[in-house]
């Protein structure tokens, strides 16, 4: 797969996790697999997990 805009696919990926976080009450099982597939690539693309960056930063902040 060739990616041409790496910052929107991360943003792609950073949308699924979210969805699936909203959507984890409906299929449990399905939404969290779905979790740890996209933030695997992402970690592996990126080196890090920028929604656990994002998250740092707010509990820093409190």
């Amino acid at each position: 797969m060739k990616i041409t805009d790496e910052e929107a696919f991360r943003f792609s990926l950073i949308r699924v996790q979210i969805d699936s976080d909203l959507r984890v009450n409906e299929d449990i099982q399905k939404h969290q697999q779905r979790k740890y597939v996209v933030r695997t690539i992402e970690k592996l693309l990126y080196s890090d997990l920028l929604l656990e960056d994002i998250h740092e930063l707010i509990l820093e902040s409190e």
